[in-house]
This record gives structure tokens, sequence and C-alpha cells, in this order.
């Protein structure tokens, strides 16, 4: 079974530079959570993002980095 990634990107605003505002992932909470982890860690308040209905931007290398592997069947 597989958990569905939300594609979320930072608002711009005081203190947030375009760096911080590239495509963070998020698997997708099964509630309403007080707030939005992203596989880099970083926690994302309500309202400070927006989530995209597909990849575009610079992605976030570290949510990049922390991304499950898939599992490839095996020969047989």
């Amino acid at each position: 079974m597989t958990q569905p990634v939300l594609l979320v990107r930072l608002r711009s605003g005081p203190g947030i530079g375009e760096r911080r505002r590239g495509v963070h992932l998020v698997s997708a909470p099964d509630s309403v959570p007080e707030h939005l982890t992203a596989w880099c860690g970083i926690k994302i308040a309500p309202g400070t993002a927006d989530l995209l209905p597909e990849f575009s931007g610079m992605p976030c290398e570290l949510c990049l980095a922390r991304a499950p592997r898939p599992i490839l069947p095996t020969g047989g």
C-alpha cells in the first residue's frame, strides 16, 4: 500500500526567500493536522503554503534525498 504525496510550495513573504520556496514533498495526512511536515523536516503552518496540482518549479533537494525508494520486482 502506498500513501499519497502532496506537492507543497511555501508562499512568499517575510523571511521566505526563493530558495525556501522550492517544491516540498509531504505525506498526505489521514486527518487535519496542526501543521504539515515535509520530508526535509520543515514544518508548514496552515495558510503559509500552496498545494500544487502537478510538479512544477525547483524541488527541495533534501525532500528528494529522503524520498522512499521504489521497491522493484525481482526476476523469477
